[in-house]
């Protein structure tokens, strides 16, 4: 919901599932792909879950993770995180605490040298 001129009057949708209606229609008619970001970034992995399940059966149809490369630091979250594309069994996966993933240096790519330059910080 959004305060009106600033003055505290709020409008706007007042469930997930009417402002998803609302970017589906924008979506369809424009051609522009929504993707939702979760927030705050440091939930807990089952809130991030409910949050997760809520949009999709809102009609949400894309995730996109903003500063991914921050939430990559914390492993048990990423656990969760890597699955939110895979919306058939979503609701039945478990929140990944404890399964972690695996992290590897990247020293080149494509013959060029990363030793001294951290992929995230841009190109």
């Amino acid at each position: 919901m959004v305060s009106r001129h600033g003055k505290g009057e709020r409008h706007g949708p007042e469930t997930k599932k009417e402002l998803v209606t609302e970017w589906n229609a924008l979506e369809e008619k424009y051609g522009v792909k929504i993707y939702y970001d979760l927030f705050p970034r440091h939930l807990p992995n089952a809130d991030c879950k409910r949050q997760v399940v809520e949009l999709y059966q809102s009609g949400a149809k894309r995730f996109g993770m903003w500063d991914t490369y921050h939430r990559l630091t914390y492993a048990a979250m990423w656990s969760f995180l890597r699955r939110v594309g895979h919306r058939d069994g979503i609701e039945e996966a478990d929140v990944g605490e404890g399964e972690f993933y695996r992290n590897f240096v990247i020293y080149s790519i494509g013959g060029k040298d990363l030793s001294r330059y951290d992929p995230v910080w841009g190109s």
